[in-house]
């Protein structure tokens, strides 16, 4: 009996990471041109550059179609010009003073 319930406790534990990895939509951002795409971390307080995964390339012209932001947790992403307007943005959006390191 102690080893069923053991089994099924296990199961229950498998599935449940399984929901966790799944993706999920956010949203979506499109940069105006000469924009960066900075990433804010909540915790660090720390502003740098988002990191890009590979992006897809069109067969034809040879050019990317789409980039996709490798998304971490407990990071903000927003589009900016330069990284003074990306704190200015940020300041907006929190709606306190922001300092990143």
């Amino acid at each position: 009996m102690k080893e069923e319930i053991l089994t099924q406790d296990q199961v229950e534990i498998v599935d449940e990471n399984q929901i966790k990895k799944q993706k999920q939509f956010v949203g979506s951002l499109r940069p105006n041109l000469g924009h960066f795409c900075f990433e804010y971390n909540v915790e660090t307080n720390e502003l740098s550059f988002a990191k890009f995964e590979d992006p897809i390339f069109d067969l034809h012209t040879g050019k990317p179609i789409r980039r996709k932001v490798s998304v971490k947790e407990e990071c903000l992403y927003i589009t900016a010009l330069n990284r003074k307007n990306a704190v200015r943005k940020l300041s907006k959006i929190l709606n306190k003073e922001v300092i990143p390191n």
